[in-house]
């Protein structure tokens, strides 16, 4: 791409940054990639007060967002958001400092205000971050390999990391590795601190399954970071991945105290790990372990708004291994009927068997622990897909609000045709008793559905960690 080439040409050569205001702001980036965010906060803040009036100053700005942003410190970012507001009127370069306030309104998912100053500043060449916050917005909405990117149009040079970062961020989603190979060395050159090249390698590496390499260069970034938790969660997922668990726990267990009992990720992992370990002998310590992390992160999880389908999934698994829960009868149940659209009836129809042992969906309020689902075409109503028992009711999730766990009792190979009611097209609908008896008996012909509505199923361990081959 000659556009590549000739921003490339655009960018400052490492003696650029010789400087006494470069080399703080290259210290200050190595703090904050070592997670030492309050000292990074400490000599940025200092930097801004002795040299306000330096032409470059933004830079600290951009990097004072990112350490905020990352931190989830929310009220920070407001209170920084106004002072930007502030700051504007007295600086000629207006565009930079409205479009840094912007990037703080994105950061914050204020995206009608965001959106305001993008078309008041997102076409100004001569500005970095109005190009790095178009990129970044529009990135939001565009489908993948798609996305504009308009950095590449900058007229100005590029000294900040971030607006160097976020371009390599987007020749990755359109997919140009070979113009990210031309982009990153010259990042590694201006700044040779940076962990960015080795942080693409690893999620190059573990793309393409190649986990070994990806293990490696996971540990040479926790050497080089040796405080940056980040890069060490990356590798337990990693380790997880090698079935190599109890290094994967080991790596978890030597985070801060704050990281683990406040991130869920970190949590669950925590859970999957001790999980494994148990190799379900629940007379274990391993076993009450797993079930305490399972219940943190289900907490935390909560608190910071993301779905907690996943770890309830797990702690189901672990109730009924402990209580050995008797099968519902089928007799005192009731069958509701569930239309799937085309997309999704294929979906379930095609996907490998573990992959539809369990499955969250809204079945309505109405619907009970212990009911039964047929999954029915939506083009063909009477043609049954898979039945599924509704194990647990009112899971939350940020966007489908109330879900129900569902477990698997049987796919058909192929779709089955039944005669009987249906009543109307949307929805999930109740079938009468005489239509849910007349569908077992005609199922029964195929496979014998009774007994297995009664007996409880074998089921591929929900907390074992899945990768493509």
């Amino acid at each position: 791409m000659k556009e590549l080439d000739v921003f490339l040409s655009k960018v400052p050569p490492k003696k650029f940054f010789a400087t006494d205001f470069y080399k703080k702001y290259m210290k200050t980036l190595d703090l904050y990639w070592h997670q030492r965010r309050r000292d990074a906060l400490a000599l940025l803040s200092q930097t801004i007060v002795d040299d306000i009036d330096h032409i470059d100053i933004q830079i600290f700005y951009r990097l004072w967002i990112e350490i905020l942003a990352e931190g989830h410190d929310r009220p920070s970012l407001q209170v920084l958001k106004n002072h930007l507001a502030n700051m504007a009127p007295n600086f000629e370069d207006y565009d930079q400092w409205a479009a840094l306030r912007g990037l703080v309104h994105l950061e914050l998912e204020e995206l009608e205000a965001c959106a305001i100053i993008v078309r008041s500043v997102g076409d100004n060449l001569f500005s970095p971050y109005a190009l790095e916050l178009r990129q970044r917005y529009e990135m939001r909405f565009f489908d993948d390999k798609n996305t504009p990117l308009t950095i590449l149009k900058s007229a100005a040079p590029i000294t900040d990391f971030f607006v160097l970062q976020t371009l390599a961020r987007g020749l990755l989603v359109n997919g140009a590795t070979q113009l990210i190979g031309q982009l990153l060395p010259k990042i590694s050159e201006n700044f040779p601190k940076a962990p960015l090249e080795d942080q693409f390698k690893f999620w190059q590496s573990f793309d393409e399954n190649r986990l070994e390499a990806c293990a490696k260069i996971g540990e040479r970034l926790c050497q080089r970071f040796t405080e940056n938790e980040q890069f060490r969660f990356n590798l337990s997922y990693v380790k997880f991945c090698q079935n190599q668990v109890p290094a994967a726990i080991r790596n978890l267990e030597a985070l801060s105290v704050r990281t683990r009992s406040r991130d869920p990720d970190t949590l669950a992992l925590l859970g999957y790990g001790y999980l494994l370990e148990t190799h379900d002998n629940i007379q274990t310590k391993h076993w009450e372990k797993a079930k305490a992390y399972f219940k943190l992160a289900r907490k935390q999880a909560k608190r910071v708004g993301i779905p907690t389908s996943e770890l309830a999934l797990n702690l189901n698994y672990m109730q009924e291994k402990e209580h050995k829960k008797r099968p519902t009868d089928y007799q005192t149940a009731k069958f509701w009927t569930i239309a799937l659209s085309a997309r999704r009836e294929s979906e379930l129809m095609q996907c490998p068997e573990k992959e539809a042992d369990y499955l969250f969906y809204n079945v309505g309020k109405e619907t009970r622990a212990n009911d039964f689902v047929f999954f029915i075409s939506h083009s063909v109503l009477r043609r049954v897909l898979a039945v599924y028992k509704v194990t647990k009711k009112s899971l939350w999730h940020p966007y489908e609000k109330n879900q129900a766990l569902l477990e698997l009792v049987h796919r058909f190979d192929r779709s089955v045709t039944l005669s009987g009611e249906t009543g109307e097209r949307l929805g999930i609908l109740e079938l009468s008793a005489s239509a849910s008896t007349s569908w077992l008996d005609e199922l029964e012909e195929i496979v014998p559905l009774r007994d297995k509505l009664k007996l409880p199923q074998e089921k591929v361990r929900p907390w074992q960690l899945r990768r493509a081959s």
